[in-house]
């Protein structure tokens, strides 16, 4: 998968490799701004911008304490740290 030391890849095959990819992007950008209606260009921006934005800031996260008949590792270090970090008075996060 990797190339060995014998035949590793040369700064200027990378280089190579990188300007191509860079050249085909600047390409396909110019034939979709081009070709594709502005409409339909923004509505792409649109539904790719709600598929890539969270749809929350709050995060779940549920560690079980027993891990089948074993203590779950994960939830002991999580209450260790949590510990540290809230007051004794906080009933839930």
């Amino acid at each position: 998968m990797f190339p060995s030391s014998d035949n590793a890849f040369s700064l200027s095959t990378l280089f190579s490799v990188y300007a191509s990819i860079t050249g085909f992007m600047m390409l396909f950008r110019k034939m979709l701004n081009d070709f594709m209606p502005m409409q339909l260009r923004s509505y792409l921006f649109r539904l790719l911008d709600q598929l890539f934005t969270p749809k929350s800031n709050n995060l779940t996260v549920i560690i079980d304490e027993k891990f089948g008949s074993e203590s779950n590792h994960v939830f002991e270090a999580a209450e260790i740290y949590l510990r540290k970090k809230i007051s004794p008075d906080t009933k839930q996060l």
